[in-house]
């Protein structure tokens, strides 16, 4: 510590945020934990499916490729990490 006008400084530390957690279940089937995930609307899947399928494109800079099979690859990524179809 350090004197400063006849009073202690000290070090403040910032308040600590914590971090919000994702809630977990347990499968009955096989009793391991799984984070609970929020189901998608048919909207909001239908718009991931087509940001990951343009930036499946953009990432060979539009040249060849198909168009289709970049939906449909984006399509199962985007069903495997919602944890299936919503």
């Amino acid at each position: 510590m350090t004197e400063v006008k006849g009073r202690s400084a000290t070090t403040k530390k910032s308040p600590v945020r914590k971090a919000t957690v994702a809630k977990t279940t347990k499968s009955k089937s096989t009793g391991k934990s799984t984070k609970a995930s929020p189901k998608l609307s048919a909207e909001q899947r239908e718009q991931m499916i087509r940001d990951a399928a343009y930036f499946r494109a953009m990432s060979r800079g539009f040249a060849g490729g198909n168009p289709e099979q970049d939906w449909l690859e984006a399509e199962a990524e985007i069903d495997l990490l919602a944890g299936g179809r919503s």
